[in-house]
């Protein structure tokens, strides 16, 4: 995103009419439809409208907020709600209820993943949960830097006394890169990291809870829920996250993958729980002009309207630690999604999917491909 810096002593030369409000409305809908092989008891074949979003932008001088409110299955819960200030110099600051940069797949709306659902392991790291938070983001020509302060988002949909105690933490992201516009091609490498403190509950006797952490991961659907990955962590203090990334485009062709570390410390003399996982994808637009790079996300520019794109993913997820006594179970997802911006509007996905699930503690070793279609609408 390009940022204009007035020069100093026009401020006073900016008219009212040019500090005008703007305000634009937004909505988007999915519609599903999943085949499951096996199909059984667990998975049932079917069609869904698994997220309708309503929400506003809206723009103020450098002021600007949004506000998106999610309707799925019957159940109305927050989306992003924020708002942010241009200091210039390629520097924002936000505030509000939104996911706190982790990498870069934590940076795009979970409707937006090239791949139709987001990987496994991104959502067991909870990379791309949403929290309340104060972040400042830099923007170079050769680094993004984005800075978080975050509170526990259970703050937005209960109230602190039933938390009994809000957990705090940080996160920091920091991407170095080159892109060459006129070529369209580049590359950028990152590192990301946080740390943040233990939940807790206030309890029926009026006490306040031990800390603790629950990490879960569906598998990759929304018309049929099946929980793949679970594990809940007793004794919890903390937890440190560390995901590095990397990015590679070069016309219609590109790469990404991230790679997680996840460490949460324990009291009492228990173990830590350590978990990691990691994804790649492979990205070709079989129709459209090339990959463009979006310095302010650090991320890639979604295709222009009419292209055609082919996405060819491997997630790998290890949710057991034998030293903490702690079998989340151990996924591998493997996917192939092809996508047809039809216009601005109206964008259509087509997925394969084959995803297995082993040695989770109290469950049985599972397995399915799963054949989706979606119809998404926005403006």
């Amino acid at each position: 995103m390009n940022v204009c810096v007035l020069a100093a002593g026009s401020a006073n030369a900016m008219t009212s009419s040019e500090e005008k409000l703007e305000v634009s409305p937004r909505a988007r809908v999915l519609m599903d439809g999943a085949l499951y092989m096996p199909s059984d008891d667990v998975f049932t074949d079917g069609v869904a409208i698994p997220d309708v979003e309503l929400g506003f932008k809206a723009r103020y001088g450098r002021w600007s907020a949004k506000a998106d409110i999610c309707l799925a299955y019957g159940k109305v819960s927050p989306k992003d709600i924020y708002l942010s200030y241009d200091l210039g110099g390629n520097q924002n600051v936000y505030l509000g209820y939104m996911s706190a940069q982790l990498g870069l797949n934590s940076v795009a709306s979970s409707s937006m993943k090239q791949t139709m659902e987001e990987q496994p392991s991104d959502i067991y790291f909870n990379a791309s949960g949403r929290n309340m938070l104060l972040m400042y983001v830099y923007s170079g020509q050769d680094v993004l830097s984005a800075t978080s302060v975050i509170a526990d988002g259970r703050v937005v949909r209960e109230h602190a006394n039933r938390i009994g105690k809000v957990s705090m933490g940080v996160r920091e992201r920091v991407v170095y890169r080159r892109a060459d516009d006129e070529m369209g091609r580049g590359w950028h490498v990152g590192m990301s990291g946080g740390y943040e403190g233990a939940r807790h509950e206030r309890l029926e006797d009026g006490c306040v809870s031990g800390g603790y952490f629950d990490f879960e991961a569906d598998f990759p659907s929304r018309v049929s829920q099946v929980e793949m990955l679970g594990a809940r962590v007793d004794g919890a203090r903390g937890v440190m996250k560390l995901t590095p990334e990397l990015l590679l485009w070069g016309g219609r062709f590109a790469v990404e993958s991230q790679y997680y570390y996840m460490n949460v410390w324990r009291g009492n003399g228990l173990a830590s729980y350590k978990a990691h996982g990691a994804y790649g994808m492979v990205r070709g637009l079989l129709r459209g002009r090339g990959y463009r790079y979006n310095g302010q996300d650090g991320i890639l520019d979604c295709p222009d309207a009419g292209s055609v794109e082919l996405t060819g993913a491997f997630d790998w997820t290890g949710a057991n630690c034998n030293s903490a006594g702690i079998y989340g179970g151990v996924s591998r997802d493997v996917s192939l999604t092809a996508s047809y911006y039809i216009n601005r509007y109206v964008l259509a996905r087509l997925r394969y999917s084959w995803t297995d699930v082993r040695d989770r503690a109290g469950y049985a070793d599972r397995h399915v491909n799963i054949v989706q279609a979606r119809l998404q609408i926005m403006f």
